[in-house]
């Protein structure tokens, strides 16, 4: 559950892992940075020491495993239920005993633990489906930032869901269709989530590879990280997340050149994430190149991501940092995509406590519960605005 981006001296690096992923395009256009087109130096690295999984066992189950769920399947399919349906309810039945768990496990695993974050359930439905050719596809979702700090290293988790698609669908002729009929396979169905990018197949794998180099990360494992980000791109080489994470590994192993030449192929494309220009900066101040981290700053202030998400991640590392005018930005960045997210409300609300500012925290407060339905929440709130009301 993982996604790595980074803040000031912290590492933020948006990778995904069973719930997670920030949102990124990873759509291939003549404007994008091919990874696998870069010539980089990997003599610091160790590759042949590390036992990459490969896609076939990312998706392996045991003999038992198949034969539980081929069981289950020749059961339903006798009363003629949609094999996306059996799928689905297989999944269900499990989930009820499926324990969360932040860390991602191949298939097998997930189902002999029955446990692991949502790329494991990912990984776990797709072996499943393949067992019946069941058609599948992914999509990325925006959650409210959840954060984690490791060994310098911030993360912050994403989403990733699994569509089942309905295999007896057969499409009107002259009917356009922008979805088939699917089943949706989700850990965490919340209001908050905002449907995100779609993803293909090697996408999703990719993923996959992106969240074992950021548990390499953590651990300070960075051969590790290198050959699952490397082997990431064989399957995702537009992917911007990877190089990101690539960019981290290098600059940790303290090859800065690299690092540069990679944030620098990275802003080529026409995918510009917040992630990797912060990490960039953060480069661009150990360097002590001023002229680069303010051309970075620009260029962050300027950017247009409609995931208001993504700024509600930034706004809280600047309050984090005691960087008040710059989490008031990118919180009111936040409020200007999505005026719903309470979240940001009671940020500035916390900002200008900070500024002693009471009375811009008074109408930041009402703000919040003008779009809270929570009970719980709406009277945590109320009992913040009356201590605050009574104060000034």
């Amino acid at each position: 559950m993982r996604l790595l981006g980074l803040l000031c001296y912290i590492f933020l690096i948006n990778i995904i892992s069973g719930c997670s992923v920030n949102n990124s395009q990873n759509i291939a256009t003549n404007k994008t940075v091919n990874f696998s087109q870069l010539v980089l130096n990997k003599t610091n690295f160790n590759r042949s020491t590390i036992n990459v999984v490969n896609e076939q066992e990312l998706f392996h189950l045991s003999k038992n495993q198949r034969k539980e769920f081929l069981d289950y399947f020749q059961k339903k399919n006798a009363d003629n239920t949609p094999s996306h349906r059996i799928v689905a309810d297989f999944i269900n039945d499990k989930l009820s005993n499926f324990t969360y768990y932040g860390k991602t496990f191949i298939a097998k695993e997930a189902m002999a633990k029955n446990k692991g974050n949502c790329m494991s359930l990912a990984i776990y439905t797709t072996a499943i489906a393949k067992l019946v050719n069941l058609e599948v596809t992914y999509r990325e979702v925006n959650t409210l930032p959840v954060f984690e700090k490791h060994n310098n290293l911030l993360l912050s988790s994403t989403h990733v869901q699994t569509i089942l698609i309905d295999p007896t669908f057969i499409p009107e002729k002259n009917m356009v269709y922008f979805y088939k009929p699917s089943i949706v396979i989700d850990y965490f169905p919340t209001s908050t989530n905002h449907v995100g990018t779609p993803l293909n197949y090697k996408q999703f794998v990719a993923m996959y590879y992106q969240n074992i180099a950021a548990d390499a990360l953590v651990a300070n494992n960075l051969n590790k990280a290198f050959a699952y980000a490397e082997q990431g791109f064989e399957f995702d080489p537009y992917s911007s997340k990877l190089l990101n994470t690539l960019a981290v590994t290098y600059r940790r192993k303290g090859d800065l050149i690299t690092a540069q030449k990679l944030y620098d192929e990275g802003l080529k494309s026409n995918s510009k994430k917040l992630s990797l220009v912060n990490n960039y900066i953060f480069l661009s101040k150990k360097q002590n190149n001023e002229k680069k981290v303010a051309e970075l700053t620009k260029t962050l202030e300027n950017l247009n991501d409609p995931n208001p998400y993504t700024w509600l991640e930034q706004a809280y590392i600047a309050k984090k940092n005691q960087q008040y005018s710059k989490a008031i930005r990118y919180f009111m960045r936040t409020l200007d995509t999505a005026p719903y997210v309470h979240q940001a409300y009671i940020g500035l609300y916390q900002v200008y406590l900070a500024k002693h500012q009471p009375r811009k925290a008074q109408k930041m407060l009402k703000k919040a519960l003008e779009w809270t339905h929570e009970f719980e929440q709406r009277k945590m709130y109320k009992m913040k605005l009356f201590q605050l009301s009574a104060s000034i």
